[in-house]
């Protein structure tokens, strides 16, 4: 026995059992007493090796790794049971170029290149059963460190390559539809622009080539100067997770020849191969917002234009009332019934036109967005009532019945003048569309820090499809003619310019109704002080 192949002592069993050797005869039984010690040692470190080897084994068997050894003469000498469930028991045969039936034959030998070379090789195969395998081989050292097999583990990797695959598909599905949208597609990451399509570049006259890989800064010279610090402040408050970051919002853009053009531009997270990167959509804008603009100017001529025909009605209507007023009160003693019922028409015909008139005056100066709110402290409770009191003749004259259930104080701020003339609306539409005998309810509430007022009735009500018209411009819902037992005089102006009030004081206002003859509760609310 040569005693440094004895690897198994420690440094001072080794320094002992030399000793020992010196005299066996007279240490025989010590001696035989430690080899016989090491051996049961060592048979127990084997039992544990071998259990750790099959425990090893029988956990990559059970999440479907298939595990061989094969000598470099390509004979498979042991194969785990997952290769075994696939292929059959193949120990004895040759590996897999055989049992594995490869559809094309490997470029090169992975196993003679893993023992050649003494490292790890990789490769992929297609097997006959039509799945691919991912097959990786390495040396595989005998016990006296001498190598002339490898192992090998063998992985399905069929779903991975099919879902690879899908990607792959998708991804150009995704170029094909992207190249044929008509929106501005682009896909920043790690701050570089690593994908736009041809509607993108074309937007700003660039080509794609010009465009990819370009950095932020790069990008902002299609950026208009003022509005430069704008998109930058977005761009950074993506990049940090900035809660007021504006994933859609509109910009000018400077077109590679110098045109301004306006985009509108929506960003999202995505992910793009494998990695975090911005999604960009840009709609070129530019006739919507020179439509938007048109639309604003012509918006802006047709209230002129009321404005200057309102006044320039005003003085002949001045005249005529005031020569029917004359003819009535100076000289009525000189005039039959006939004629004096005339002129009461006309009076009452100035009157209605006089109110028309106020009412377009209103809505221009309105809709012209210089009107100023002179606001004070008031009592809105006060102002409900008195509004109430004032329209008490035309209640008595309807026969209707009006409750309150308001607060005893509602304070706030608000013009006067103007909820004055809200609730004068509310109060006489109410009336004159309730038929005689109804009843007018009103009521306050304050909620989320508003005061909220409703008008209910129990009038003719609105159909869904009225209720989208009422507050609108020339909205007015034509009743005369209908058989309905109500006053269909009125301007309609009354609500729009309702709206408009109750918009300036930062509140709302809005109709709910179940439908015809179910009557209509409106409401408006006012902010809190």
């Amino acid at each position: 026995m040569t005693i440094s192949a004895l690897n198994v002592f420690s440094p001072s069993e080794y320094e002992k059992l030399k000793n020992l050797l010196k005299n066996p005869e007279d240490d025989f039984q010590e001696i035989a007493f430690l080899l016989e010690k090491k051996v049961e040692e060592s048979g127990k470190q084997l039992i544990e090796l071998k259990e750790k080897y099959h425990s090893l084994i029988d956990s990559l068997t059970h999440v479907g790794i298939g595990i061989d050894i094969v000598s470099k003469d390509h004979e498979v000498l042991f194969q785990n049971q997952v290769l075994k469930e696939r292929f059959g028991d193949c120990r004895g045969k040759i590996c897999y170029r055989s049992y594995m039936g490869l559809k094309e034959p490997c470029e090169f030998c992975p196993m003679e290149e893993a023992l050649k070379y003494n490292r790890v090789e990789r490769t992929e195969l297609v097997a006959t059963d039509g799945r691919s395998y991912e097959l990786i081989s390495a040396p595989f050292p005998n016990q006296d460190g001498s190598v002339d097999k490898v192992a090998e583990v063998v992985i399905d990797i069929t779903d991975r390559k099919q879902a690879e695959q899908k990607l792959k598909e998708s991804e150009e599905k995704f170029r094909n539809i992207s190249d044929q949208s008509l929106i501005g597609i682009g896909i920043v990451q790690d701050n570089i622009v690593k994908y736009v399509n041809k509607k993108f570049a074309d937007i700003f006259g660039y080509t794609v080539e010009d465009m990819l890989n370009w950095s932020p800064e790069e990008f902002m010279i299609t950026v208009h100067p003022e509005d430069k610090e704008f998109v930058f402040n977005q761009v950074k408050k993506k990049q940090v997770g900035s809660e007021d970051y504006l994933e859609n919002y509109q910009f000018r853009g400077i077109t590679k020849s110098g045109e301004i053009i306006w985009i509108e531009n929506f960003t999202k997270s995505i992910m793009y191969e494998g990695k975090a990167a911005d999604f960009v959509a840009f709609i070129d804008i530019t006739e919507r917002i020179s439509a938007q603009q048109e639309l604003i100017k012509l918006n802006q001529l047709k209230s002129e234009l009321l404005r200057r025909t309102s006044h320039e009605l005003k003085t002949p209507l001045v005249s005529i009332k005031g020569f029917s007023e004359l003819l009535l009160e100076v000289h009525r003693d000189k005039l039959d019934a006939l004629v004096i019922s005339t002129l009461n028409e006309i009076k009452h015909g100035c009157l209605r036109l006089e109110t028309l008139i106020g009412d377009i005056l209103k809505t221009a100066e309105l809709e012209s967005g210089t009107i100023q709110l002179h606001k004070s402290e008031e009592d809105l409770s006060f102002m409900v009532r008195l509004c109430v009191n004032e329209i008490k003749g035309f209640l008595k004259l309807r026969d209707h019945t009006i409750n309150l259930e308001l607060h005893e104080k509602l304070i706030t701020q608000f013009e006067k003048e103007q909820i004055h003339q809200v609730m004068g609306n509310l109060l006489n539409n109410a009336i004159k569309y309730t038929p005689p005998s109804g009843i007018i309810e009103i009521k306050s509430d304050i909620k989320d820090d508003f005061i909220i007022l409703s008008i209910k009735d129990n009038g003719i009500g609105f159909t869904e499809e009225e209720k989208t018209r009422i507050f609108k411009q020339f909205g007015k819902i034509e009743r005369y003619g209908q058989g309905m037992d109500i006053i269909a005089e009125g301007s309609g102006f009354g609500l729009f310019i309702s709206k408009k009030i109750i918009e300036l004081h930062g509140g709302d206002i809005w109709v709910e109704s179940e439908g015809r003859n179910m009557g209509s509760t409106f409401y408006f609310s006012l902010p809190l002080i």
